[in-house]
Order: C-alpha cells, then structure tokens, then sequence
C-alpha cells in the first residue's frame, strides 16, 4: 500500500525515508499536463546542473535533487484532476487522484 506520497518540490526527504517516498513529476506543456510517478532512490549522487533544462529558465531550483526510479510511463494528465494552478505543482486537494490515476494507466 502506498501511504507516503512525498512531493519533491519544496520538500526534504531524509534517508530513512528513501524507498517509501513517492513523487509525481510533472510537465506543463501549452495547455497539456504529463506527469509520471517515481519512487524515491537516495540522494542524486552526480552534479545536479546538469540535468536541468537551462534554456527555459535560471537551471535547478534550488534544494536537494534525488535520485529516482520511475513507477509508471509519462501519460498525458486531464487538467481537472491536475486542479488550479498551485507554486508547488500539482494542488494538494488533487495529488491523490493523480497518483491513482498514474497507477491505473501505468
């Protein structure tokens, strides 16, 4: 059962909670939403800059980057289980609903 829906952003995770924290990571594109959901690995261990986009922004925000190992596929999320727009990504009042519905579509 998964009980601990960890959302990265903003957030820390120590190591003892490494393997029961879940992520949602999410893509706005245009008017489209894609997510997939991850589990928590460890720490990310090489030099974090690199692995951020710099053409659309300042690079990585700033905070500790993990590592992590994808649970489902990238799926195209419908904008009403996504909810209002929120600085921390996803609403809290509709990450449950996005992790089940990552989960059924896999």
């Amino acid at each position: 059962m998964l009980t601990n829906v960890l959302f990265v952003m903003g957030s820390m995770c120590s190591s003892d909670d490494f393997d029961a924290c879940l992520a949602i990571v999410v893509c706005r594109i245009g008017p489209n939403f894609y997510a997939h959901l991850s589990q928590v690995a460890g720490h990310y261990k090489g030099d974090a800059s690199g692995i951020w986009d710099r053409s659309r922004g300042s690079g990585a925000p700033e905070g500790t980057a993990y590592e992590i190992k994808p649970l489902t596929r990238i799926h195209r999320v419908p904008e009403a289980l996504i909810g209002p727009d929120s600085p921390e990504g996803i609403a809290v009042s509709h990450r449950v609903a996005v992790m089940h519905y990552l989960l059924d579509m896999g």
